[in-house]
């Protein structure tokens, strides 16, 4: 199979864990294409991507130099490593040893390695936060060639905080660019300024949405093929087995057939019979996949003579002027039940005890945190006052403040385009409860949200820890406003269906919010929603607040 008159191999290794198989014949068509002088891959794993690289190189007779960075210890999105990922990268890397290299460095490290200007080819495939895919390529600009191509892998992931598809969008439009959407998406940028040869024609193909459309619809096939080739021979491989198999038990049958009674003798023949069939039933199932290979040869034929057709509109053109939760929520639920007043006691002491069990870090008699830092205060032999809880909470509120700020873990709100709430968060110091207050808002991540906190003026560390603060806005201010100017300002850039005014030394329990809103909906006539308000030591502040005529107002189930 052929593209731009430059052939579509498949990759000799493969890796049924690596998420970039199907790409891998147009990795090796674009080193065919592109003939590079250096190719660089930032983050390797076990080498599917590298590799098919390398052998394109060995079977064009390139004189291509390549170079892997990774450290070979892991990360949060491919898993932590051992040292036998490094070693079979190390084994299968003597193939190419004339022409490879393996630089176990850091991205930033490994530049210093490299030459300005150099990279023809660089593939970006390390962790894939939008941070870090953002600042691996951007620190790798500087040694990109006036004619390099850049590769981005997983543009089309869009869980467990993958940003690449994010800084993607950002980017694709700024060069030729394609996004081949299978395989968890692989995005193409065109970055250097210079091409020629085939990859002069694939860019001028990619400036109409047909011609868009048959590339993408090209290596999609040619992945296709790869698989089902790679499985047909596995199929084969097996039947071929099977086959030898049952040959062997067929003869070893007739051998003894010779020296049996006559009844045996016809046992026997039938066992073979048998033996027969299930060869003639491998035999079917070995045809049944050959048919399916002609069928996928044929749709390639028939694709190729779009791209022909196409290839013929471009050259005609030429003369013409020119992409741990679960338990945890449990544990806050029930703990919640168990210190509801309108409960009957014996209800709430089994609610209790069940949280208990689920309690993710239980620690008798002393203020802690559950896994996602939410302050709890756990049961205690020796009855305390509300002034030393609040001191309690207070002095474990400021002592997670200070891990968390001698860390380098960031909060991070996904911002939703169509919110169905937007908090309205005022700020004056006590950041330790503030960020209590935004790990619990962190749980309620099925609600969409929009999230604005504006800081008055804090003198406390609360600037500290709202630079750690990804996904809201912050409209810090100069001066102290007050709660109700800061609020007002904040309702001017409001966009959810919905406004949550929330007092920074609050931390909502799970499911807070979808409630509000159920609330809402519930009657026409409900304009606001409030919920109650637990204390440190599961009494009641209030539940909403009772309206007298006269316009005064009473606190309903205070101290209950």
């Amino acid at each position: 199979m052929r593209f731009l008159d430059v052939p579509i191999s498949q990759p000799d290794f493969f890796d049924p864990e690596s998420a970039w198989l199907r790409h891998g014949p147009f990795g090796m068509w674009l080193v065919g294409a592109l003939r590079p002088d250096r190719i660089v891959e930032l983050g390797t794993h076990n080498g599917y991507s590298y590799f098919s690289f390398c052998q394109a190189v060995r079977d064009h007779g390139l004189p291509t130099r390549c170079v892997a960075v990774d450290t070979w210890d892991g990360d949060e999105h491919a898993g932590l490593f051992d040292a036998s990922v490094h070693e079979g990268i190390v084994a299968r890397n003597a193939t190419y040893a004339g022409f490879s290299r393996l630089l176990r460095k850091t991205f930033a490290d490994a530049r210093a390695d490299i030459a300005d200007g150099s990279v023809d080819l660089l593939h970006v495939d390390g962790r894939h936060f939008y941070d870090d895919v953002k600042g691996d390529f951007e620190g790798w600009i500087p040694k990109l060639s006036s004619r390099a191509v850049v590769l981005f892998h997983d543009t089309e992931v869009r869980e467990r905080g993958f940003g690449v598809y994010r800084y993607w969008a950002e980017i694709a439009g700024t060069r030729p660019s394609v996004n081949l959407p299978h395989e968890n998406g692989l995005g193409v940028l065109f970055w250097g300024p210079q091409t020629d040869g085939a990859i002069t024609q694939l860019v001028q193909l990619l400036q109409t949405d047909e011609g868009e459309k048959a590339v993408i619809a090209t290596f999609d096939l040619a992945g296709e093929l790869y698989m089902q080739a790679y499985f047909h021979a596995q199929a084969q491989l097996r039947a071929a087995q099977d086959i030898a198999e049952h040959q062997r038990r067929g003869a070893r049958l007739l051998a003894e057939k010779d020296s049996e009674h006559q009844g045996r003798e016809a046992r026997l023949i039938a066992e073979i019979d048998a033996e027969h069939e299930k060869v003639q039933q491998v035999r079917a199932r070995v045809s049944a996949a050959e048919r399916s290979i002609r069928q996928l040869h044929e749709e390639a034929a028939a694709n190729h003579s779009v791209i022909t057709r196409l290839e013929d509109e471009l050259r005609r053109a030429r003369g013409k002027p020119l992409s741990l939760l679960g338990p945890l929520i449990e544990f806050k639920l029930l703990h919640g039940l168990s210190n509801i007043g309108a409960v009957p006691m014996h209800t709430r002491q089994r609610f209790s005890r069940s949280a208990a069990k689920r309690d993710p870090k239980r620690r008798m008699g002393s203020v802690t945190f559950a896994s996602t830092d939410l302050l709890e205060l756990s049961d205690t032999s020796t009855p305390l006052s509300m002034e030393d809880i609040k001191r309690q909470v207070k002095t474990a509120a400021a002592a997670r403040l200070d891990e968390f700020l001698a860390g380098s873990g960031r909060i991070v709100f996904s911002p939703a385009p169509a919110p169905s709430i937007t908090v309205i968060l005022v700020l004056w110091n006590q950041a330790a409860m503030t960020l209590a207050c935004l790990d619990a808002l962190l749980l309620e991540a099925e609600m969409p949200l929009d999230v604005i906190i504006v800081d008055n003026a804090s003198t406390d560390q609360t600037a500290d820890l709202l630079s750690r603060v990804q996904g809201a806005r912050v409209l810090t201010q100069a001066d102290n406003l007050g709660f109700l100017r800061a609020v007002n300002l904040a309702l001017a850039e409001v966009r959810g269906g919905h406004v949550l005014l929330l007092n920074n030394d609050a931390t909502l329990r799970p499911g807070t919010l979808s409630a509000a809103v159920a609330a809402m909906a519930s009657a026409p006539d409900v304009g606001a929603v409030g919920g109650p308000i637990v204390l440190p030591d599961g009494s009641l502040q209030e539940a909403g607040s009772i309206i007298w005529n006269d316009g005064s107002c009473q606190g309903y189930g205070r101290q209950d």
